[in-house]
């Protein structure tokens, strides 16, 4: 019985190692999950952000970070160091190209009326209310036509548009010099082309930061649905193998509690035959005694 305690408690102790093996794989798996649903919304989060969420993105950054370093211990354990490896350098790189598109977005602007798409719009309207006071109809509709192609650019920046931008842009500056009206705005006009010539560039180096931004996270997520899918098959590895496990214990167990009881029977049952065997001899020594009989005698076997 002292054996069978002891193994019991000794295979009841590893299948306990392997469900908790299994358990913390399963979590690590759940914690992999969430960087790449952080990650997800993170990039949703980008494509319409404002300036007051700025904190927000550097923050769910950081928590992305810290999640995958916990991680790397838990696959290092478990065979996954390169993978690990990985999932912390394309974060690392999601990170890096994150971190200029915020500074690039934040001078450009974050919607029309934030940064310098803002203060082109300001020397807009300032353009335009001047053009109006003239009541030049005619410049007035060339000015628009020159505002359109700035949109159309802003939409859609190409090589393209921007020919379109300048082409427009000079035949307002044309139109206007052949009424003698570009005097009263050509601070502003001046000021509106340096001003849409930085966005030109925020634009055309949002393009690039845009498509490596795009790529860094396409590789962040399929390393982490590769890590997934191995967690998963090795906590499902870990789970079987307990199963087999307890399985091996419980007839193990059972064999040895057949057996135990078997040698407990079979004990039973030759005690209580000596047993009777020796109550019946006293019997009938008694009844030999009682009828008279004084002669019998009674062997007593005394333990050395």
């Amino acid at each position: 019985f002292a054996l069978l305690g002891a193994y019991t408690g000794n295979q009841l102790s590893s299948l306990t190692q392997q469900y908790d093996l299994s358990n913390n794989v399963a979590a690590g798996a759940s914690k992999v999950v969430g960087t790449e649903v952080r990650l997800l919304t993170l990039a949703g989060m980008l494509d319409d952000l404002e300036r007051s969420q700025i904190n927000q993105v550097n923050y769910d950054i950081s928590i992305i970070s810290n999640n995958v370093e916990e991680n790397n211990a838990l696959l290092a354990e478990v065979g996954l160091k390169s993978q690990a490896d990985h999932l912390s350098a394309v974060v690392k790189g999601f990170e890096l190209s994150v971190q200029p598109w915020l500074v690039a977005r934040s001078e450009l602007g974050f919607n029309a009326d934030d940064g310098i798409l803002g203060r082109l719009k300001v020397l807009a309207a300032t353009i335009e209310s001047k053009i109006l006071d003239t009541g030049m109809v005619t410049l007035n509709s060339d000015f628009q036509a020159m505002i359109k192609a700035q949109q159309n650019y802003l939409l859609s920046p190409s090589e393209k548009s921007l020919k379109s931008f300048n082409y427009a842009m000079t035949g307002f500056e044309n139109m206007s010099n052949s009424y003698a009206m570009l005097d009263l705005y050509q601070t502003e006009v001046g000021q509106f082309k340096k001003t849409f010539k930085r966005v030109s560039e925020l634009s055309q180096e949002l393009g690039r930061l845009e498509q490596k931004l795009a790529q860094s996270e396409a590789s962040a997520i399929m390393v982490v649905k590769d890590i997934d899918s191995r967690l998963k098959a090795i906590s499902k590895q870990y789970y079987l193998t307990a199963q087999v496990a307890a399985d091996k214990t419980k007839w193990s167990v059972l064999t040895a509690c057949g057996v135990l009881a078997l040698i407990t029977i079979a004990s039973f049952v030759i005690l209580s035959a000596s047993a009777s065997k020796a109550i019946a001899a006293i019997t009938n020594i008694l009844n030999s005694i009682a009828d008279g009989d004084l002669s019998k005698r009674m062997e007593i076997t005394r333990a050395c």
